[in-house]
Order: structure tokens, then sequence, then C-alpha cells
């Protein structure tokens, strides 16, 4: 499990490549101890930009900082003037607080990569374009 762990990040944060359904009928040990990706119908790329984000926006989810999520968040998503930041924050603040209560083994990047994209569109952000940039 390190060794795809390791491998999905290299390529997400080295490469800019994502394979965007990695469940376990997609990856197979082969006998030899490779690892074996299928179905890359859904993959996505990100550029220099975006990884940064991202980077910054993990960072901020593993400490609990919701002020720095909320400006990470918002570097990704396209801008816009309705965007409500102090909502924002809030509703960061209540996701984060969901994500540290929850055993670290059983958190999937999906749930609150969702959570994060349900704030933001609660609150003025445009979240088009970001699904299909990052998941």
């Amino acid at each position: 499990m390190n060794t795809l762990v390791t491998l999905m990040l290299q390529t997400i944060f080295e490469e800019g490549l994502f394979h965007a359904d990695p469940h376990p009928g997609n990856v197979f040990v082969l006998p030899d101890g490779r690892i074996s990706l299928l179905d890359f119908g859904n993959t996505g790329e990100l550029d220099e930009p975006m990884r940064e984000s991202l980077i910054l926006l993990l960072d901020a989810v593993v400490k609990g900082d919701a002020r720095a999520a909320t400006e990470a968040y918002l570097e990704m998503a396209p801008a816009s003037e309705n965007v409500n930041r102090a909502a924002l924050l809030v509703d960061i603040k209540a996701a984060l607080y969901e994500i540290r209560r929850t055993n670290l083994a059983n958190v999937s990047i999906g749930n609150p990569f969702d959570s994060l994209l349900r704030a933001g569109s609660r609150n003025g952000v445009h979240n088009q374009g970001l699904g299909t940039r990052i998941a």
C-alpha cells in the first residue's frame, strides 16, 4: 500500500498527472511485485500553479489550518466577486474538524475534497473546472 501511495503522490506532484479512479479493481500487484494501474479513461493533469496550491491545501488540511486551507482553495478555484470568504472559512473549519476527528486511516482524499467543493459552492466559489482540474 505504501508503494501505491508513493507512486500516486509522486505522479501527481512531480509529473502533474493522476489516475482519477484508483479503486481496487483498477490496481493490481503483479507476481514480481510491480504495480499495474488499469483503466486510464478517467485521468487528469495538473499544471504547476495547481500543484503548488494543492500542496498548500493538503499541508493546511493536515495542520488543521482553516485560514491557510481557505486561501489555498481560493487559489485553485476560478475567481468570483460573490465569494463569501467569512462563511467559506467557517465551512472549511467545520470540514477540517470532521477530517481531524476521523481516524486518518479511514480518510479518503475524495471525501475531504468533496467537502471543500460543497463548502465553496455554498459560498459563491465557482467550482466548475476545479473538479475536472483535480478530480
